[in-house]
């Protein structure tokens, strides 16, 4: 059986902190990472990139995620924590580890190199770091990806964060939908074409087993994410099966209302569905 210790990141610090790049691709800034648009992504020219933030506050995170991105699954990340905001006192170092360890997905009609990238159909990959709950003013992300098939470092979105993981979360059997906007038609010769289209992930998610303490924490996160926050969830986070974990993990926004129940036998009970940038 697998792990089954989810983990949420609702709150994106690296907002607050700002993410800049130790080298950026024309037309591909770090500043890309903070909105929720495939297509303005961010770019480094080579296979290495630190990137970097701050903040003139102390804040407190333990867990980082970046996708949908490029990565192979040789890919190396290293966090490094400052106490200031001058990033020369450092209170964390994660050291280099596979983030991306679940190999790309081998797309229908698309090389390996291709289907890296490929976003709107499915393809790239979804970073992640856990690390030890840790005050800071000040971070720096080091990536290695000696094995990128592409020769550079690409990403949509990155979300730095403190990550929130109820005692008994998400219910036995987590519900992955693949949507997708192909149109089949059929010919006059009654041969069936298909128009191809967009296509992504949902995560439906059962909350029923989780007690009420952790269920009012997530009712009070998502009435402050609404619908056009986004959010990162991890449902296996470092499970030993590495396929699991990276299909159920990623950076998305709740795609319809969450019902609560409040009062009785299904004390707060309710589902949420997670759709992928």
């Amino acid at each position: 059986m697998p792990s089954n210790n989810a983990r949420f990141i609702f709150k994106n610090l690296a907002r607050l902190t700002g993410v800049a790049a130790s080298t950026v691709a024309a037309g591909y800034p770090a500043a890309n990472l903070l909105n929720s648009d495939k297509a303005l992504t961010f770019r480094a020219p080579g296979k290495t990139v630190m990137l970097s933030g701050s903040s003139p506050q102390p804040l407190v995170a333990s867990g980082l995620g970046m996708g949908p991105c490029n990565l192979s699954s040789g890919a190396t990340g290293r966090l490094l924590l400052y106490s200031d905001a001058a990033a020369t006192d450092v209170v964390l170092d994660t050291d280099a580890q596979y983030i991306c360890p679940a190999p790309p997905v081998d797309l229908e009609g698309w090389n390996l190199a291709q289907a890296s990238s490929a976003y709107a159909h499915g393809g790239g990959t979804t970073a992640a770091l856990w690390f030890q709950e840790t005050t800071f003013r000040a971070w720096r992300l080091y990536l290695d990806d000696v094995n990128n098939m592409q020769g550079y470092i690409e990403a949509c979105h990155l979300i730095l964060g403190k990550y929130f993981s109820p005692a008994r979360d998400v219910d036995a059997g987590v519900g992955i939908k693949l949507r997708d906007t192909d149109v089949q038609k059929r010919s006059a010769a009654g041969s069936l074409r298909a128009r191809a289209g967009v296509k992504w992930r949902e995560l439906a998610l059962d909350l029923s087993d989780m007690p009420i303490a952790d269920l009012r924490v997530m009712l009070r996160a998502l009435r402050s994410l609404g619908r056009g926050r986004p959010l990162f969830a991890a449902i296996y986070p470092e499970d030993d099966d590495t396929l699991l974990d990276g299909e159920t993990r990623m950076i998305g926004m709740l795609s319809e209302e969450s019902e609560f129940t409040l009062g009785g036998p299904d004390d707060f009970a309710t589902k949420i569905t997670v759709t992928q940038l």
